[in-house]
Order: structure tokens, then C-alpha cells, then sequence
């Protein structure tokens, strides 16, 4: 019978062949394949198939002589006349530190393992990487395939909180508020990558717009229509508005990158939505649940202090029992009572009178952290009604003033109806109302975001 392996790790005879590093995990499966070679058995030809990173060349159909003993491979340098078990090994490439993407390449090179090995059953030891679901797509004789699981998790969940109170169980910790900070700093990251790209969509605009003014003013230069001051005067204002441009393309490019790193991702990942928008506000007022919990938890901690501290003030006692054998003596079994307690009280009341000092300094802490989240969601509100304001400001009116404006200087300028310095001028205030809305914007959003953290909007 040929049987493969497929494994989850190059196994340490296979790597002390290769003169690579072992690994010392899954030692369950050397074991395994000691047992396999002490079975001698001629009948059973074993392969084992294993990965390897991508930069690493792959072992291909290479033999391998296990010996068969136990003795023997302690000393298989100078045992030459041991007998051995050939193994054949097959390497595949796969990215193991990233398990959670499956690489369609795997099955080309498992076909071609299975395919020249030809076996008769394929043993995959557990499911945590994709070369199992690779080697299951790519072998025919469903069948001849036998996966082991290491464990069920549905059953070990029943037990998972076994004894624990309840109170225990359900309460809250420190992950739940860096969780909850988790997602507030992934939207951030999201807020800021929409206000750099349409800081850069503006600049880029008026980049553009330079670029051709510039060509316009150095044309109507030639002509002398302009004068040389107001010539430069556009090539000043193209040059700033290139740098402007440039700077806005680097913030871009980071607001980018400090998305991926809040997503914890090691490719880009990007919004597909871009366009400006503000966020929904929390309609509620209530601090976060999550937060408050975890400032009583804190209380709870140092009064379980406490308790335990004046508990040392009670006899302790002890029940043991115990059996010996000193040869050629038997049954020397005995049982022992014990019961202690303090001699001198002084030692254990500083440490209970300490206890209670942390438990009442932990109590002020609570209230005032419960104090400053109340006056943190109510000044968020306050903070989101002006922005509001500014908002209504720039929808109902600015916007459509500085588009008004830039529109009409562009023509006046064109009917020489204005000088170079009004029309600059012009251009320049178009521009700081639209790059204000933009930043309006992103302000409204992280109050939004700010208020979501620290209220119940979103859990």
C-alpha cells in the first residue's frame, strides 16, 4: 500500500537530511513515523509531502533512509550496518505565515505529487492550512482521503467556561476597550484617507488650471498684453500651486498606507468609495457601556484585594494525606492536620489597611473617569452642532459662491476685464472656501467617530 503524507511541517529527519533547521513542533509525528519504520513492513511505502517557503529550492521524489530502530538512530553515524525504512519526500511551495490565503498554486504542485506518486491513501494531518483543501481538490479518489482533526471546537466550547461564575464570564475587560479603540482608529484611518483624497482631487484641479494659465499668461506676454510683473505673478502662483499639489499627493500616498496599517494588511487596501460624505451622528447620550464597565471592573479588582487581604486575619486549614515507600519499608502513609494562624497581627493589618487605601483611591479614579467620559460626550455633541453650522454655511452657500467665483473670474480674465491681481486674488479664495468645506468635513467625521467611541453608537 502507498500511503502519503501530507504534512503541515518538513519533519526532523527529513530536515536533518536536508541539513535544515527542525522544527520542534507536532513531535506527535515523528513519533508516528517511528512507529511506521519499527512496523517493518515491506508492504507500506510512505512519502511525505510538506511545505516550503518560496525562496527555499523544493525537494523532489528524494529518499530518505530512517533506521529502523531506536538504537540505531542515536547512533546512526557509526551504526552503518543498521536497518533502514525508505521514505520519499516531496516538497511544495506555501506561504504558512499567512494561512488565511489560499494560493491556487498549490494545487498545481500537489497534482504533480499525486499524480507521479500515485497513492493509494492520502493522510492529511489537520485542516489549519490551504494545502488540505488544494490536495482535495486536485485528488480524483475522494474516497482515499483521510484528514485528522486535532480538535473539535464545538465540544471543547462546552467546557471552554466550565466553574466560572458568571460574573466572570460576561465582564468586561481591557480587550473589549482596545476593541472598541480597534475600530475607532480603522475608521479614522478611513475619515482621513477621504479627506486626503479630496484635498489631492482639489490641488490636482487647480494644478491643472495653473498649468494652462501659465502657458496663457507667457503667450499673452509675447503679445504684450501683460506686463512682465503680472507675467510672474502667474508663474508664482502656478509654482505654488504645484507644490501644493505635490505635498497633497504625499499625504495621499500616506493616508494609504495608515489604512492598511489600521487594517492590519500587508497589501493596499483602499476605500472603494471615495466620494465626500459626512457620517450619521449617534442619536444616543449615553456613555459608553463598554467604558463604565470596565472603570467599576477596576473598583471590583482592588475590593477582591481587600477581602483577600483580611481573610489572612482567619485560621487556615489544611488536610493532606500522603504515601511513602523507602525500601525495603512499606506503607508509610499518613495523614496530616494542620491549622495556622497569624502570631503577630501588625504586618497583616498594614497590608489591609494598605488594600483599603487602593480600593478607596480606585473608587475616586471610577468617578472621575465617569465624570470626564460624561463630559466628553456632552462636549462632542456641543462640538458636532457648530460643525453642523459651518456644514449648512458651505452647502447652501459657499460651495456655490466660490464655483460662482472662479467661473467668472476665468471669463474676465480671458476679456482682459480684470488685472492679474484681482484675478489671483480670485482664484486663491475659491480655493480656501472649497479646501475649508474639505476640512470642515473631516472634522464633522472624527467628532462622529469620537462620539461612536465613547457612547453606544457604535456597539
Amino acid at each position: 500500500m502507498k500511503v502519503l503524507w501530507v504534512c503541515n511541517i518538513m519533519l526532523p529527519v527529513i530536515a536533518e537530511a536536508l541539513h535544515k533547521e527542525a522544527s520542534n513542533k507536532e513531535g506527535w509525528l515523528s513519533g508516528l513515523l517511528e512507529q511506521v519504520a519499527a512496523e517493518n513492513s515491506s508492504d507500506l511505502e510512505l512519502a511525505v509531502a510538506f511545505p516550503v517557503p518560496a525562496d527555499t529550492d523544493v525537494p523532489w521524489r528524494l529518499q530518505i533512509a530512517m533506521p529502523r530502530e531506536k538504537e540505531d538512530r542515536e547512533h546512526l553515524q557509526t551504526n552503518t550496518d543498521a536497518e533502514t525504512y525508505n521514505i520519499t519526500c516531496y516538497g511544495f511551495h506555501e506561504d504558512t505565515v499567512h494561512p488565511d490565503r489560499y494560493q491556487p498554486l498549490l494545487e498545481e504542485e500537489l497534482h504533480r505529487i499525486t499524480e507521479e506518486f500515485s497513492p493509494d491513501v492520502i493522510h492529511c494531518f489537520g485542516t489549519e492550512y490551504p494545502h488540505t483543501l488544494a490536495v482535495c481538490r486536485v485528488f480524483p479518489h475522494k474516497e482515499k482521503i483521510l484528514v485528522g482533526i486535532q480538535g473539535i471546537c464545538t465540544l471543547c466550547a462546552e467546557a471552554y467556561f466550565a466553574d466560572m461564575p458568571e460574573s466572570e464570564i460576561h465582564k468586561t475587560t481591557f480587550r473589549d476597550l482596545v476593541k472598541k479603540e480597534i475600530v475607532a482608529e480603522v475608521k479614522r484611518a478611513w475619515a482621513y484617507y477621504l479627506y486626503a483624497f479630496q484635498l489631492y482631487k482639489l490641488y490636482d484641479e487647480q494644478h491643472q488650471l495653473a498649468e494652462k494659465l501659465q502657458q496663457t499668461g507667457d503667450l499673452r506676454y509675447e503679445q504684450g498684453d501683460i506686463s512682465r510683473l503680472q507675467r510672474d505673478m502667474i508663474s508664482t502662483l502656478a509654482a505654488d500651486l504645484h507644490t501644493r499639489w505635490i505635498q497633497a499627493k504625499e499625504e495621499l500616498s500616506l493616508a494609504g498606507r495608515r489604512f492598511a496599517w489600521s487594517c492590519y494588511a500587508d497589501e493596499p487596501v483602499l476605500p472603494a468609495d471615495t466620494t465626500t460624505t459626512c457620517f450619521p451622528v449617534p442619536l444616543t447620550h449615553t456613555p459608553s457601556q463598554i467604558h463604565l464597565d470596565y472603570f467599576n471592573s477596576r473598583v471590583d479588582e482592588k475590593q477582591a484585594l481587600l477581602r483577600v487581604e483580611r481573610s489572612k486575619f482567619f485560621p487556615e486549614l489544611s488536610l493532606g494525606y500522603t504515601r511513602q515507600k523507602i525500601s525495603p519499608l512499606n506503607g508509610l502513609n499518613a495523614w496530616m492536620v494542620g491549622v495556622s494562624f497569624p502570631v503577630l497581627f501588625f504586618p497583616q493589618q498594614s497590608r489591609s489597611r494598605q488594600a483599603k487605601i487602593d480600593w478607596h483611591i480606585a473608587r475616586l479614579e471610577a468617578d472621575d473617569n465617569r465624570r470626564q467620559l460624561n463630559n466628553k460626550v456632552v462636549e462632542l455633541h456641543n462640538k458636532l452642532r457648530q460643525q453642523q453650522e459651518s456644514l449648512n454655511y458651505f452647502t447652501t452657500a459657499a460651495l456655490r459662491e466660490a464655483g460662482s467665483l472662479q467661473q467668472n473670474a476665468l471669463l474676465q480674465f480671458q476679456e482682459s476685464e480684470i488685472d492679474i491681481v484681482e484675478f489671483v486674488q480670485s482664484l486663491n479664495s475659491a480655493r480656501d472656501i472649497r479646501q475649508n468645506y474639505i476640512e470642515t468635513v473631516y472634522g464633522y467625521n472624527i467628532s462622529v467617530l469620537e462620539l461612536e467611541l465613547y457612547t453606544e453608537g457604535n456597539n
